[in-house]
């Protein structure tokens, strides 16, 4: 009987770590994504009760997969891993890309951020005139994050950029 609690207990457990550390990840802030960042807030501070309420409504796990309740569908999902994997891999190339507002894999990013062929000038020199703000935090993952927030702030980019998280 103990030993069933205790499988219990680690298992809670477990589920509340990893769903903080997925969610952290990626970018669902500390509520996570589901019924936590609804009831806490995509940037919830009571991650703990964000957590608990993941595991205690077991049934967000079909709203999950639906692609809803504030969470990524899986295109979504595929395109962000694609845009790490893409950063990541070019990461010294693409910097001294932006820095000149041009170039082939910058080029290859913005298609990888779903921009469209019209707007990949406009979005190149947006990235050259915050090279500043883009590359203030180290890493790749920091800098597709500033890279994100800071086209999604802007109206016309942000409607012909499909895949900005």
């Amino acid at each position: 009987m103990l030993s069933h609690k205790c499988l219990s207990l680690f298992i809670v457990l477990t589920t509340l770590v990893t769903t903080e550390v997925f969610a952290l990840k990626r970018g669902y802030g500390r509520g996570g994504c589901g019924i936590g960042s609804i009831l806490h807030g995509r940037d919830g501070e009571q991650s703990s009760a964000a957590s608990t309420n993941h595991s205690v409504f077991q049934h967000q796990i079909s709203a999950i997969w639906l692609g809803t309740s504030n969470c990524q569908t899986d295109e979504e999902l595929v395109a962000m891993i694609r845009q790490e994997d893409y950063l990541i891999n070019n990461y010294a190339t693409i910097a001294k890309e932006i820095a000149m507002g041009k170039g082939p894999l910058l080029a290859g990013l913005t298609r990888a951020l779903g921009c469209s062929e019209q707007i990949q000038s406009q979005v190149a020199s947006w990235l050259q005139s915050h090279y500043q703000q883009i590359f203030a935090k180290p890493g790749a993952i920091a800098v597709l994050e500033a890279i994100s927030e800071g086209l999604s702030a802007q109206p016309e980019i942000n409607h012909e950029c499909k895949y900005l998280t």
